[in-house]
């Protein structure tokens, strides 16, 4: 395992505790205090030597850039998605936000905005055609 594994896992496990992150607090020392958390791991695995103490602080640090870089460009990314669904026209909007972000099969969204299941479908193609637009032009 390499700064980049303990990057990774720290990304891994930042993302799936993201609902028990204290919004009271610094979001960097909390990112910092996983990535250090799997630092410290990485190393009782491999039993390494207290000579390798220097390591492990270079990789902290590096890892903790990392990981800040990243949950940066994802949540540069997550702005960019979003703001292209809330340009998408009403139609298009309806069908994104209830198949992606309430997770609703088609059924249901057709039962939820009385449209047929077939033109949930177009509507969910055509919405995601719109948006690579949208994010292409942003690029």
């Amino acid at each position: 395992m390499e700064v980049e594994d303990v990057v990774e896992d720290s990304l891994v496990s930042a993302y799936e505790n993201l609902n028990g992150f204290d919004t009271s607090k610094k979001f960097s020392s909390w990112i910092y205090r996983i990535a250090h958390n799997k630092a410290v791991d990485y190393f009782k695995k491999k039993k390494i030597k207290k000579e390798s103490l220097e390591d492990r602080d270079e990789i902290l640090e590096t890892g903790k850039e990392k990981l800040i870089e990243e949950l940066e460009i994802e949540k540069e990314r997550k702005m960019a998605v979003n703001k292209a669904v809330k340009n998408l026209e009403l139609k298009y909007r309806e069908v994104v936000l209830l198949y992606y972000f309430e997770e609703k099969n088609y059924e249901e969204i057709s039962d939820i905005l009385h449209i047929s299941i077939g033109n949930v479908g177009v509507l969910l193609y055509r919405a995601k055609e719109k948006l690579k637009i949208l994010l292409n032009n942003k690029r």
